[in-house]
């Protein structure tokens, strides 16, 4: 990507809080993914969808369907506690970054930034880390990608609210409470 086009990740409440505090590290999200032999975190490309109406948009539809995943696995959530409290995901805003200040190592990993069109969007990006030398230990391991996360952290600017969000009075609390304010190095 060329410099000054961004990638932006969705802030999806309570996503990514932990303990009822805002944490760039869950923000990213990063799941394993055998198939790449990465850990990925989804990115959606502000350019390829042309605005930033365009980009709330592709994050309401993120929430949408981690409202649907949660319903679909309500059922079987309440047979293992049946005090089990449904979550409801808000889209609040995103954060972006800097398509050309991705793209680092540090002692066993690396980042990318990789184009991966994904449920008929080709503004779909995915952030990788990839393990290139083995750590000694896994704590090791797990340390050198906690660093890489926050170093992709340091890089994040944001956010850009959601307007439709800022006119419930209940979202427009969480996006004053819960969402921080950053600014990239």
């Amino acid at each position: 990507m060329d410099p000054g086009q961004f990638v932006c990740r969705s802030a999806v409440h309570p996503k990514y809080m932990k303990e009822d505090v805002f944490d760039t590290s869950i923000l990213f999200g990063f799941m394993e993914d055998k198939a790449l032999g990465a850990r990925v975190s989804s990115v959606t490309s502000r350019e390829l969808l042309g605005s930033v109406p365009a980009v709330h948009k592709a994050g309401q539809i993120v929430a949408e369907k981690s409202n649907e995943r949660e319903a679909a696995r309500l059922e079987t959530n309440l047979k293992r506690d049946p005090n089990y409290e449904i979550r409801v995901f808000h889209y609040l805003g995103f954060y972006q970054i800097e398509c050309t200040r991705v793209g680092f190592n540090s002692d066993y990993h690396r980042v990318e930034l990789n184009w991966r069109p994904e449920d008929g969007s080709d503004a779909h990006y995915q952030l990788e880390i990839y393990e290139d030398t083995k750590p000694p230990t896994r704590a090791e391991g797990r340390s050198d990608r906690n660093f890489l996360i926050t170093m992709l952290a340091d890089l994040l600017n944001g956010p850009e609210l959601c307007p439709i969000a800022a006119e419930v009075p209940e979202l427009r609390k969480l996006q004053q409470d819960c969402l921080a304010e950053l600014t990239a190095d």
